[in-house]
This record gives C-alpha cells, sequence and structure tokens, in this order.
C-alpha cells in the first residue's frame, strides 16, 4: 500500500501589538471579536488607568485593531476607572454597532455589564474614545451572580443577554443568568446555580445556544 505523506505548512507568527500597559493596557487575556467589516475587539484586563482604586496594576481597557490594506492599526476603545468597572472580562458585539461585555471587578465591587458605543461623529485625534454606559451591576443580593469573570455574552433573537458568573447564586458557587431590557433599565435572572449537591457543573465557562 502506498502512504501518502503530506508535510504540513508552514505557518508564520506575526506579532500585531505588544501591550506596554499604559493607554493599550496589559494582560489581554480573552479572545477577540470580530465585525462584519473585519475588525477585532478585544480587552485587557490591566494596565490603562493606574490612579484611585486602579492602584497600581491599572483597571484594564477595550481596544480595536483595524486593518486598512497596510497593516493591523491599534486603537484604545475605552479606559477603565474602577467604579465603572474593573478588569474587563471581553467584549462581543450586539445591536446598533455596539460592543457588549462584563468586567469581573469593579462597579459595587461585584462586576458590572457595560456596553461601548462609537462616537457620533468621525473622530480625528489619535484617541478616540468610545462612550461606555454601565448597564448593570453585579451583586450577591437575593441569590445573584457576582464576579462575571469567564464566558462570554450571548444574545438571543429578542435582544435579552446571557452568562456566567463565577460566584454567587443560591449556592455561592456561581450563575447562569439571563438580562432582560424593560422598563430603560436591565433585569437579572438567575437561571442556575451552580454547586447543587455538592457540585453540579463548571461556573468558569459560557453558555452557548443548542
Amino acid at each position: 500500500d502506498l502512504v501518502a505523506v503530506h508535510s504540513a505548512q508552514a505557518q508564520t507568527f506575526t506579532v500585531i501589538h505588544a501591550f506596554t500597559g499604559a493607554e493599550d493596557g496589559s494582560l489581554p487575556t480573552a479572545g477577540l471579536a470580530i465585525d462584519r467589516a473585519g475588525n477585532l475587539y478585544g480587552v485587557a484586563g490591566g494596565g490603562g488607568y493606574t490612579g484611585g482604586s486602579c492602584a497600581p496594576f491599572g483597571c484594564g481597557t477595550v481596544f480595536r485593531l483595524h486593518n486598512p490594506g497596510s497593516g493591523w492599526l491599534f486603537s484604545p476603545l475605552y479606559i477603565f476607572h474602577g467604579p465603572d468597572g474593573h478588569w474587563p472580562v471581553g467584549v462581543v458585539t450586539g445591536p446598533n454597532a455596539s460592543l457588549y461585555g462584563t468586567t469581573g471587578l469593579g462597579g459595587v465591587t461585584q462586576g458590572t455589564l457595560f456596553q461601548l458605543s462609537p462616537p457620533p461623529n468621525v473622530c480625528r485625534g489619535v484617541l478616540c474614545l468610545w462612550h461606555e454606559t454601565g448597564l448593570y451591576q453585579f451583586s450577591a443580593f437575593n441569590n445573584g451572580g457576582q464576579f462575571p469573570r469567564n464566558g462570554e455574552l450571548v444574545f438571543d433573537s429578542a435582544g435579552n443577554i446571557y452568562g456566567t458568573t463565577s460566584e454567587g447564586g443560591a449556592y455561592f458557587s456561581g450563575t447562569v443568568y439571563e438580562m432582560t431590557h424593560s422598563g430603560g433599565g436591565w433585569t437579572e435572572e438567575v437561571l442556575y446555580s451552580f454547586g447543587d449537591q455538592g457540585g453540579s457543573g463548571n461556573p468558569y465557562s459560557g453558555v452557548i445556544f443548542d
């Protein structure tokens, strides 16, 4: 018998951006989101603003990578300052060209859900920050989830948001939650609490639709 042996195609490793810990952030531990135009979006857990409650390692940033054809251009989109969030854990593209994401800390110290919207006018400056809207602050009050440190958000066809938290819930071991928009705000409903019967799942993963 003849055995066909195919050599592996050589891959090229290219550094698109090396983080400095300044306005661009540091510790980009989450994955990237992509929009229809091919732009990449991500978060850096540290860096950015390093004053106040963000000292000394910074509260993190959200950034965009755009390739106009001559190489990738890096742009910080938002720099967290603590009360608005601390340690972003990922973003996804959502309705109206906005980005949605969570921070593992900040707000009332137990994490936030946020929306980033592009500026209404074309920005000519080097640093063109987006507008941040705090949608929800996580709290363990009434068995709510807290510390959404892992997993990406998921939208359904009605615009509801789903995600996970690493702590909180009925057994203090994390939750799967749904965020519903009504009356000008967002309401959290815990769909599942991890930890029942001594352990029933991994609260550090995200959710997907079947």
